[in-house]
């Protein structure tokens, strides 16, 4: 029975190829919405920062509230004192930015955005090179021998992923470095670099007031944001007694998720989401309206299935099949259509405007795509598929046949408002052509008789608008 029904489903659609293709391409452009949305707001806003319990990492910021800089890079001497005092961290690290110029290995000269980094980061973070390995504390000693990093893209693109490269030297900014680890591409969320070297500080050699440090820390386990805030504003308060130039200086402290996911963005997603649910709700409302519309003429088979013996759940069940082979084809071209965005997504953002690598459709999007799209089988398909399964096998056999009052109910009501409307419209226009002639009146009347000079030029004596008295 269910096979026959699916059967007949197909001919309906192949007999209404118009009506078939619109359902399909409404209810596709609704789908694709939605996920290509969701697969944003999954990858930014749900699954956590590609980082080992990222609930524990902080942003170590300085504020000056008489310069009204609620955040603002951190002092490079400052950083030393607290890496020194903290006792709510387990560990702070700290990044520097700077280019590089990489040259030889057979390869034209190259600039490139890099970082110079704490050892301590790779513990920070939770993260180690994908090959070889990390930093060691004395390589950011004055004087140790030049060491780097290479982030994984460079190393493919450059390298062709070659494991060979650690070990070698390479040419950056005119000095060799050996390469120790190949950095995985999770590290470009805090840095955008491709080369990482040691940031090496010699305190003789430093100010105090030079903030060009991005600070992470790492809470040790059991301690809230609140209580390091508290202890980093005693350390504020001690470092800026001994060094009076910074004693205007705070510290802010802000979880990772917050900086990289600003009240902004995340408003924004969030606006974004609700905007394409409510286009799915205004797609299932316009199929439900088609629907309606189309049960109109088919009253008459209605009532010819339910005389031979068809119930209406029976009658139900075949409308029913009908919208949800309907919505699973446009499901499916929606998703077709939202893995298209989400690559071009892919493509044309600018680097770094998202906390993520990269935007991809997982299972939790595709589950979600697939119970949406049978949900909006649901939606647009019951209660037409209700209403057109209910024959009345005694009714008149004339016009009536072919439209329930309800729908002549509706037809009517809606001409009566847009007759209603139409009228508004007139009545408006009309009041604003009266208003427009009154007051061309009134000018041309002002102009005439206060305007025209000695040899009749009317426009001499007005400017900007005023009339100057003569």
């Amino acid at each position: 029975m269910l096979w026959n029904d699916f059967r007949y489903a197909l001919r309906m659609m192949r007999r209404t190829p118009l009506f078939t293709v619109a359902v399909v391409l409404t209810v596709a452009l609704a789908i694709a919405s939605n996920a290509t949305i969701l697969s944003v707001v999954n990858a930014v806003l749900i699954h956590p920062l590609p980082f080992a319990e990222p609930n524990q990492l902080v942003q170590v910021a300085e504020k000056n509230d008489k310069l009204g800089l609620p955040i603002f890079s951190s002092s490079i001497l400052n950083f030393l004192s607290w890496r020194e005092q903290t006792r709510t961290f387990s560990e702070l690290a700290a990044i520097g930015f700077g280019a590089f110029t990489l040259s030889g290995g057979g390869g034209e000269p190259e600039q490139l955005s890099g970082n110079r980094i704490s050892p301590a980061l790779t513990r920070v973070l939770g993260v180690p090179p994908i090959a070889g390995r990390a930093f060691t504390d004395d390589e950011e000693k004055p004087g140790a021998a030049p060491v780097a990093i290479v982030g994984e893209g460079l190393w493919k693109r450059r390298f062709g992923g070659d494991a060979a490269l650690i070990g070698r030297s390479i040419t950056l900014n005119g000095a060799p470095s050996v390469v120790v680890g190949i950095a995985p591409a999770s590290w470009n969320l805090i840095s955008g670099g491709e080369v990482y070297m040691p940031l090496t500080i010699d305190p003789g050699k430093e100010i105090r007031l030079n903030h060009v440090l991005f600070v992470i820390g790492r809470l040790k386990r059991g301690v809230s944001v609140d209580q390091a805030q508290a202890e980093m504003d005693t350390i504020a308060k001690s470092v800026g007694r001994d060094y009076p130039e910074v004693r205007d200086w705070g510290i802010h402290l802000i979880t990772l998720f917050d900086t990289f996911v600003p009240a902004q963005l995340n408003t924004g997603l969030l606006v974004l989401s609700s905007a394409v649910a409510f286009v799915l709700l205004i797609a299932c409302a316009n199929i439900a309206n088609l629907l309606l519309a189309r049960a109109a003429p088919r009253k008459k088979e209605m009532a010819v299935r339910a005389a031979m013996g068809a119930g209406r759940s029976q009658l139900v069940r075949q409308l029913l099949l009908e919208s949800t082979l309907l919505s699973i084809l446009g499901g499916a071209a929606g998703l077709a259509g939202a893995i298209w965005a989400v690559s071009a997504l892919n493509r044309t953002l600018p680097p770094n405007l998202l906390p993520v690598s990269g935007i991809h459709m997982d299972a939790t999007v595709m589950w979600f795509a697939t119970v949406l799209t049978l949900l909006t089988a649901l939606l647009f398909g019951l209660q037409p598929a209700w209403r057109a399964g209910k024959v009345d096998l005694n009714e008149n056999k004339g016009w009536e046949y072919w439209w329930s009052n309800d729908t002549i109910a509706y037809l009517d009501d809606f001409c009566n408002r847009f007759d209603a409307k139409l009228q508004q419209v007139r009545n408006t226009f009309a009041a604003t052509r009266e208003a427009m002639v009154e007051h061309w009146l009134t000018l041309a009347n002002k102009i005439n008789t206060t305007s025209i000079d000695h040899n009749g030029n009317p426009f001499r004596h007005l400017i900007a608008g005023q009339d100057v008295a003569v």
